[in-house]
């Protein structure tokens, strides 16, 4: 079956969420061997170690830019903004690609420039938060999408001091979380929704609220060993 088949296929089930993002992991597999040896233009197909690998060497260039401009290299700084890197490509990794593996591998996002149009795309809130099989994958979709934002809510203010309210720190989970969907929409086994934006920021004001706790903790331990 031919590339242009199997890519067919794919989107004629788009109909049912579920039954789509399923298909796709099936297919890509396949895809992505003939992608290698027909070198085929028309998809582009992106591992997971690929964008690892792009994240990592931006983020350096990036470091080492601000290190030369500010002419000193501070090794706190740094390590607090390791945390948020960690934080990037773990995002990265269950945003962008499925969360099954297939044969223990990581299955690649395919990039379709006949698909892309149209837009994938869901602004009714929660109309399929519950459209899977099971109770199970209902869980994971929604647990799973708040926990994992939750780290970023209590790394972020710590290591963004101008992030010095509870409006911009909100703010700057949800604008993530919305930068997120946007990149996903050229890709057809993606659907950009506002589930995932919702649950995502209430995470980040999970994690948010667990920093406040700690930081509120810390001063009154602070102040009780100064009495």
């Amino acid at each position: 079956m031919s590339i242009y088949c199997q890519v067919k296929i794919c989107t004629a089930v788009n109909k049912e969420k579920v039954t789509f993002k399923r298909q796709c992991v099936i297919l890509k597999t396949n895809i992505i061997e003939n992608c290698s040896i027909r070198g085929c233009v028309c998809l582009i197909c992106i591992t997971y170690t690929q964008l690892l690998i792009a994240i990592s060497l931006v983020w350096v260039a990036v470091r080492a830019v601000c290190s030369i401009k500010n002419r000193k290299f501070d090794i706190k700084r740094e390590a607090h903004l390791l945390l948020v890197y960690v934080c990037i490509v773990v995002v990265a990794r269950f945003t962008f690609f499925p969360f099954s593996k297939v044969d223990g591998v990581i299955q690649p996002l395919v990039l379709d420039f006949d698909k892309i149009i149209p837009l994938r795309l869901n602004f009714v809130p929660f109309v399929n938060a519950f459209d899977y099989p099971t109770k199970k994958e209902i869980v994971l979709n929604l647990v799973g999408n708040t926990a994992m934002f939750i780290p970023l809510g209590i790394v972020w203010p710590v290591v963004f001091k101008k992030l010095d309210t509870h409006l911009k720190v909100i703010g700057a989970g949800a604008g993530f979380s919305l930068i997120i969907e946007i990149l996903q929409l050229p890709f057809f086994d993606r659907v950009s929704d506002i589930d995932d934006l919702i649950l995502n920021s209430v995470g980040f004001i999970i994690g948010y609220g667990i920093y406040l706790v700690a930081k509120g903790i810390k001063s009154k331990v602070k102040n009780r060993s100064r009495v």
